[in-house]
């Protein structure tokens, strides 16, 4: 009997270590611990020459030590998941302290690939207050359509007014010649304004993105 009680203890310990070791989700008592170990992805040739940006959100599950153990993708950017992966697997934390004990941690982290020579979209709502300027140095805006569907190219003029330009095939690109400060409206088929870009110099991309489902 004694040696039965001694073989049911110790598989309650084993069995009640292995619940306490359980990962616990950061929120509410339980702060996100401070990263102490930061590596920037690798941005991936193909992604970059396909104009491919945007951020991946992964869920993470960091040890007593504060290294990452476990790395899975929440939302998905195919091209960039990969590199993703990879660097958030090397980033180290400080450990989370609950009760005075070290425990495991799941938690939500982003990591975002931006393009260097990216055209910043302007939102919609700025399209009343602006107005092309006169006179500026000649520039290029190399527009890139990710959308599913065609896209018209609006520039507009000195007094705010719209001037139908081209339209760009889905999946199309065009190096549009314009000045430095030039104002472009991307529309859909209805006219509706998706996004404005103020040429600047040089040439820079500008990415017409897929409208969120």
């Amino acid at each position: 009997m004694g040696r039965l009680t001694s073989v049911l203890a110790l598989v309650l310990l084993t069995a009640g270590s292995a619940l306490a070791q359980q990962p616990v989700r950061v929120g509410g008592p339980v702060s996100p611990p401070k990263k102490t170990k930061d590596v920037r992805a690798v941005y991936p040739p193909i992604a970059q020459s396909a104009r491919v940006q945007g951020v991946v959100i992964l869920e993470v599950t960091i040890g007593i030590d504060g290294r990452v153990q476990d790395a899975k993708v929440l939302r998905s950017i195919p091209m960039l998941d990969a590199a993703a992966l990879d660097a958030v697997k090397q980033w180290e934390f400080t450990p989370t302290m609950l009760n005075g004990a070290p425990v495991p941690v799941m938690m939500t982290v982003t990591v975002n690939f931006t393009l260097q020579d990216e055209l910043t979209a302007r939102s919609c709502g700025d399209e009343p207050s602006m107005r092309s300027p006169d006179g500026t140095a000649a520039a290029t805006i190399n527009f890139v359509n990710q959308a599913d569907a065609p896209r018209k190219l609006y520039w507009l003029d000195a007094s705010g007014v719209r001037h139908w330009y081209q339209t760009i095939d889905a999946g199309a690109k065009t190096a549009q010649p314009t000045t430095v400060g030039q104002t472009w409206v991307i529309a859909d088929a209805q006219d509706m304004c998706l996004a404005i870009f103020v040429a600047t110099a040089g040439a820079p991309h500008a990415t017409i993105a897929r409208l969120p489902r």
